[in-house]
């Protein structure tokens, strides 16, 4: 009766734990991240995040950074919705290379509070955090999990200065 009763509990946990894998969860619950945000970091440097509305079950936007005039790298940014969950999918292309794609980063999301999305590396350990903060900023953050009491190893504060 204990081995079967284990069994039970073992089994339960097991579903509990994989069943959240964050497929509950809808892009409507990320909106918050739609329209234009800024920051000016140095005075001759500008860093740019736009996320576009909802349509055809995604959000696409951009990343660029301008420095002394010039854009120094740019990412495409897709947040997709399917069977399986939310995906937070960055192409990363950078000037030194001639704007031919650099890197590609896939991220799934397993957390969502009101204002704070949790996603994890595909095939990895990094987390990084889009949330809106206390200074009603949209702050990303990059952790190395591998390293649980390491600072961001990318992190952003922007102001929103328009919706879209």
């Amino acid at each position: 009766m204990k081995k079967t009763i284990m069994l039970v509990l073992l089994f339960n946990l097991y579903h509990s734990v994989s069943a959240n894998n964050g497929s509950e969860y809808r892009l409507a619950q990320l909106s918050w991240l739609t329209g234009s945000w800024l920051d000016y970091p140095k005075k001759d440097k500008v860093f740019e995040t736009i996320w576009s509305p909802i349509r055809g079950s995604a959000m696409v936007g951009m990343t660029r950074v301008i420095w002394q005039g010039e854009m120094v790298y740019y990412e495409s940014l897709t947040l997709m919705e399917n069977g399986k969950g939310i995906f937070y999918r960055f192409d990363y292309f950078d000037k030194k290379q001639g704007y031919q794609l650099v890197d590609t980063n896939s991220f799934r999301l397993i957390k969502l509070e009101k204002r704070k999305a949790t996603f994890v590396l595909v095939g990895g350990n990094d987390e990084l955090v889009l949330e809106i903060n206390a200074d009603n900023q949209l702050q990303g953050s990059w952790f190395d999990k591998s390293k649980p009491e390491s600072k961001p190893k990318i992190g952003y504060k922007l102001k929103k200065v328009s919706d879209l």
